[in-house]
């Protein structure tokens, strides 16, 4: 017969409770509960519906306002060619353009422009930083009579990239996928961190301008695509959306709703830039279908990451700026 224990339980029983537990513990040993994994999507995946109103957590001092910018792009083929390519990047004020002409692989670019509805923050904003962003690219050829296949480039974070010219070659990029224009299952991206410093408030004009972005921040991609649909046609459609933190002129009117900093949380922070750089470039699927890979990639971060976790809650804990022992990591704790 089972031994009882003080509090009247058989020993040799698994309660309910800790069953429960252990079949929350299917990655890596880590409980995973609800509020952490919505607390590190809600700053990775842009398109969680949690992402809206989301800051970094660094524990900045400066208030700020979360500002969520969503929008389409038309991308249709040049006139008088079969060929067209569109630029685009996380920029907040200058942030996109399609060319006027691909000759010889190299295609040459106008003014970049800004994203619908930033344009008269211009005036009002000090400076930004974007907490995440990602764009979703839709086939909308016809399958019967086009064909043709679309292009994604994805190019690496480093220097000011002047975008008057830029090469569709697929070789001078990081890395691409091609798909035919006849399928119209949406290509997602979502755009990757440079480092540290793509976390850095920056004053609104001191990198982006009309004719370059700053790449030190994030990755930023090329669409490319031949067709032989109609020259001004359309080939795709681009929805954009991107989550930014803004300073304001303290005369602004947003101003008078900015809110202090999320508090530093070296650990999410971590997690986070995990899930994003050890992600897929390029999704074939829908929003839904990218934000439960994201979530996937997610949990693997965190069941990589417990470790340094428990080292951070203990002894070293100060090294990372501060303690970390807050309400979500102390939950994950529990679970450990």
């Amino acid at each position: 017969m089972a031994k009882k224990n003080k509090a009247g339980n058989n020993k040799g029983k698994t309660s309910g409770a800790r069953k429960n537990r252990q079949k929350k513990r299917g990655n890596g040993g880590i409980a995973m509960p609800s509020q952490l994994v919505k607390h590190v999507c809600s700053i990775t995946d842009p398109f969680c519906v949690h992402a809206q109103g989301s800051k970094w957590p660094d524990g900045s001092a400066l208030n700020s306002v979360p500002f969520q910018v969503k929008g389409q792009i038309t991308f249709t083929l040049n006139l008088g060619t079969a060929l067209c390519s569109l630029v685009i990047a996380p920029g907040l004020n200058y942030g996109f353009a399609q060319s006027t002409g691909i000759v010889a692989a190299v295609a040459t670019y106008p003014v970049l422009t800004a994203y619908t509805g930033v344009s008269d923050l211009a005036t009002q904003v000090t400076q930004y930083r974007l907490v995440s962003g990602g764009i979703t690219i839709t086939p909308v050829v016809s399958k019967m009579t086009s064909g043709g296949f679309i292009f994604c480039q994805e190019f690496a974070p480093g220097g000011n990239a002047n975008l008057t010219t830029l090469n569709v070659d697929t070789k001078q990029c990081m890395s691409y996928y091609r798909q035919p224009l006849a399928d119209d299952t949406p290509i997602t991206y979502v755009f990757k961190s440079g480092g540290v410093d793509s976390r850095k408030f920056r004053a609104i004009n001191s990198n982006n301008s009309q004719s370059s972005v700053d790449t030190n921040d994030y990755t930023f991609i090329q669409l490319y695509a031949v067709s032989d649909s109609a020259e001004g046609s359309t080939v795709a459609v681009v929805d954009y959306v991107f989550n930014y933190e803004l300073v304001m002129l303290p005369s602004a009117f947003l101003n008078q709703i900015a809110t202090p900093a999320a508090p530093k949380n070296d650990a999410i922070a971590t997690i986070s830039n995990a899930a994003i750089v050890n992600s897929s470039s390029f999704w074939s699927g829908t929003q839904d279908i990218v934000s439960k890979q994201m979530e996937s990639a997610v949990y693997s971060a965190l069941s990589s990451a417990k470790p340094a976790i428990k080292g951070v809650i203990g002894s070293t804990a100060t090294a990372y700026g501060g303690p970390l022992a807050g309400t979500l990591v102390n939950t994950i704790m529990a679970g450990m």
